[in-house]
């Protein structure tokens, strides 16, 4: 018989989602359905920081990741772009600084695929562009009847 410890909680929100870990399940919400959970600024900044935080705590044995309102996530917040810089300047280092970012965005969702516990997603409307990057990271997909899914990168470029 393994000994019990007690099992904390632990509530944490940020600016994008919010965070509780209860009895060793860490449950994740985004939590800007009015802007369909785009991934602004500060989503990039708090979820992989809060994802190196779930890795090293010994006591959680899985990570649910779910969304508020009728979207999962609409993907880019599309103001990181607003000025156009990054998308409309040909020189080498604007291009150079480009790749760079889309290196760092990507880290992110391999964070989640390395994570050393499972991550378990639930999915209900939108799912589009970089969200699909994040679903198909996690071990485990469920899609509610409303869920589609769409990429719209090829746009871009």
């Amino acid at each position: 018989m393994s000994d019990h410890t007690q099992e904390k909680t632990v509530k944490e929100d940020t600016r994008t989602f919010s965070l509780e870990i209860n009895d060793s399940i860490a449950s994740l919400v985004f939590c800007r359905p009015d802007k369909a959970n785009s991934m602004n600024r500060q989503f990039w900044s708090e979820f992989p920081e809060t994802i190196a935080r779930l890795s090293n705590d010994p006591s959680v044995r899985v990570l649910v990741i779910s969304a508020q309102g009728k979207n999962f996530c609409s993907g880019m917040d599309l103001s990181i772009f607003a000025d156009g810089s990054l998308l409309n300047n040909e020189n080498a280092r604007s291009r150079e600084k480009l790749r760079k970012l889309v290196l760092s965005l990507q880290a992110t969702f391999n964070a989640i695929e390395e994570l050393r516990i499972p991550v378990i997603v639930a999915i209900q409307g939108a799912c589009i562009g970089g969200a699909l990057n994040l679903v198909s990271a996690c071990d485990l997909r469920f899609a509610c009847n409303s869920a589609y899914f769409s990429i719209h990168e090829t746009n871009l470029a």
